[in-house]
């Protein structure tokens, strides 16, 4: 994460509302000496700031056989580089803008009753966003191949301990030179999502 405390300025609501809306990320948990990295999307529970998720039953993390340990969700936003050209002033030079989000916290194994819940929410979540149809339901589908389809996977839950958020939006720069380098990032092909990037970068000047 960048030290630069400009960079840290967002609240912890406002971190873990990013993460929760991103809904996907890197579950990275120590084991051995080694660091096992899984890639998997999450639900955050509002009633017990915990996040449900799930793995594969053949995921390397699973085959620890751990049923608690340490571990860090990473959440990656959008990102971008950024020209020092695009500011329109002298003296500048090139960077990358970025928003991400640590958690870090506790995973503990859930018993498999908690599997067709955990599905369940994750899904109607997401569902919920898809536009034009009506949303997907784990009800649909008959018992024998949910049974089945439940048998490949794992709950988890990631008790949340600490969040930390880096939000890299050229916050060190004036107004004027933030403006015409977000106009650039917005249609720039180096990077991710970089019209959100772009619209977090002009969000910084009405947040001042």
């Amino acid at each position: 994460m960048h030290p630069h405390p400009a960079f840290r300025q967002a609240t912890r609501d406002t971190n873990l509302r990013f993460a929760a809306q991103t809904g996907f990320g890197m579950l990275c948990v120590p084991f051995e000496g080694e660091t096992l990295v899984s890639h998997l999307p999450f639900h955050l529970n509002p009633e017990s700031d915990e996040f449900d998720l799930h793995l594969a039953q053949n995921n390397a993390i699973v085959s620890t056989g751990l049923v608690k340990t340490t571990a860090t969700l990473v959440i990656q936003g959008p990102h971008g580089y950024v020209s020092p050209d695009w500011y329109q002033a002298p003296h500048q030079g090139p960077t990358w803008n970025y928003v991400a989000v640590h958690i870090k916290g506790t995973v503990v194994l859930q018993d498999r009753q908690e599997l067709r819940r955990i599905v369940s929410e994750l899904t109607t979540e997401f569902e919920m966003r898809v536009n034009g149809k009506s949303p997907w339901r784990s009800e649909d589908i008959k018992d024998k191949p949910m049974d089945g389809l439940m048998a490949q996977i794992v709950p988890y839950r990631f008790q949340i301990e600490a969040v930390e958020g880096t939000w890299k939006l050229d916050q060190t720069q004036p107004p004027e030179s933030r403006l015409n380098a977000a106009a650039a990032v917005e249609n720039s092909p180096t990077g991710l999502d970089t019209k959100a990037l772009a619209d977090f970068m002009r969000g910084t000047i009405s947040e001042e």
